[in-house]
């Protein structure tokens, strides 16, 4: 899950296109954030880190130290409540897709030689995330079989009804690190950015450099 720690950027008009009407005011708001916390950066020991963020949890975030080998790669990762998260509007989502819809995806994930789908079963951290789904005898990461059938969160479960698949999710996004929702609904209660971070990340510094 190396490829999910790492920073990406969403650029101005793909901004727009998430914010719609609200563009205007919330980039203000975003570069007003940028000019206030100018110079500031998140330390962990003698390193300067971009800890991964994402906007709303299953209720708790991931734990990294079920996907890396070595817990001391990202010793500020780690796993918190968030209470806020399960209140929000869009936490429980649905897909659904006839069960041959289902299974010509599936061909596309393990190739033509994967043959009919026979088993499937999906592998799960303590906190409801899928790590890795077996489809016959191959097994794809969580985040490649979420990825593939656009599902909104790491955390899923699917379900046969008849001959249609019926896939929910909890939250939204990859459930590491930072929940923007959670973090929203603790600063409305008057926590500062600072108790966010450190609510959201062990063993950091906010330093001025």
């Amino acid at each position: 899950h190396d490829e999910i720690l790492e920073e990406y950027y969403v650029n101005e008009k793909q901004r727009n296109e998430l914010w719609k009407d609200k563009s205007q005011e919330y980039e203000k708001k975003v570069r007003q954030a940028v000019k206030e916390t100018k110079g500031m950066f998140l330390v962990c020991g003698e390193d300067v880190i971009n800890p991964p963020f994402f906007r709303l949890s299953n209720g708790v975030t991931r734990d990294v130290t079920e996907y890396v080998l070595s817990e001391s790669k990202y010793p500020y990762m780690k796993s918190v409540v968030c209470e806020k998260d399960v209140m929000a509007e869009n936490y429980i989502q649905y897909v659904e897709m006839t069960d041959r819809e289902f299974e010509k995806q599936i061909k596309k994930l393990v190739g033509k030689k994967g043959g009919k789908l026979q088993k499937l079963i999906l592998y799960k951290d303590e906190n409801g995330y899928v790590k890795e789904v077996e489809v016959n005898d191959k097994k794809i990461k969580g985040e490649v079989f979420r990825q593939a059938f656009g599902l909104a969160s790491s955390s899923f479960s699917l379900e046969k009804i008849d001959s249609v698949i019926e896939i929910q999710t909890k939250g939204i996004g990859h459930g590491f690190g930072f929940s923007q929702w959670e973090a929203n609904g603790m600063a409305k209660e008057g926590k500062n950015y600072e108790e966010l971070l450190q609510y959201f990340f062990g063993n950091i510094s906010l330093e001025k450099i």
